[in-house]
């Protein structure tokens, strides 16, 4: 079946069941399995207080993803994490699985954005947006859902509450290339650093339930 469907959980339950997870507890290592350690730079640092965050002012936080275990073609996923920014600028980016390919999941202009990307020439995508904006030194637990396929299957959670959101599809969007490229926290290409800091960052290889994000956002 491959390497998607070896990797495809943790072997353990319920929100436990993490394809990579990151808690920021005096490191940044990948509580799952498969290890994917980040790598902090650029001045990314660890504070050590209750919620063990993630400083992530204009920093650096990347893995070698070369089997692409944070690929998700059209299959359902789920991403969650913790994030507070403190400064807005046209974008700011949470996670970029790749450079102007794959997924990623942004602020623009304080509007959540979430991309799967699929072919590049012609670019062709599929993108949730959310309709509120959020605010500049406010924390949120946010959970983004997928039940896989092409169309409409989003879902964001905001602090555990379903948001509305509107949808894009560009150029008959085709299935996501897995291309061995990094996975990146709170950057872009050098560019857009997140303003700010994010903890529990959790990816899944499901679609997760309004009840498993409240569970998230109960952690510490």
């Amino acid at each position: 079946m491959g390497y998607y469907a070896k990797r495809l959980f943790n072997q353990k339950g319920g929100i436990d069941d993490y394809t990579v997870a990151y808690n920021f507890n005096g490191n940044a290592n990948d509580l799952s399995s498969n290890g994917l350690n980040l790598t902090l730079s650029n001045g990314a640092n660890l504070i050590n207080d209750r919620l063990n965050i993630l400083s992530d002012d204009i920093s650096r936080a990347v893995v070698s993803d070369p089997m692409d275990i944070t690929s998700f073609e059209d299959k359902a996923f789920s991403i969650s994490v913790r994030f507070n920014i403190t400064a807005f600028r046209s974008y700011n980016f949470i996670v970029l699985k790749g450079i102007n390919n794959q997924w990623q999941l942004d602020f623009f202009n304080g509007r959540l954005e979430f991309y799967i990307i699929g072919s590049t020439a012609p670019l062709s995508y599929l993108k949730a947006m959310s309709v509120m904006r959020f605010n500049i030194n406010q924390t949120y637990d946010l959970l983004i859902t997928y039940s896989g396929g092409v169309g409409n299957n989003f879902k964001i959670y905001v602090d555990s509450s379903l948001i509305s959101h509107t949808y894009t599809i560009l150029n008959n969007y085709v299935k996501i290339r897995n291309l061995g490229l990094p996975l990146t926290l709170g950057y872009y290409n050098g560019y857009y650093g997140l303003n700010g800091w994010m903890d529990n960052f959790r990816i899944y290889k499901r679609e997760l339930t309004q009840l498993e994000s409240i569970e998230l956002a109960n952690l510490q």
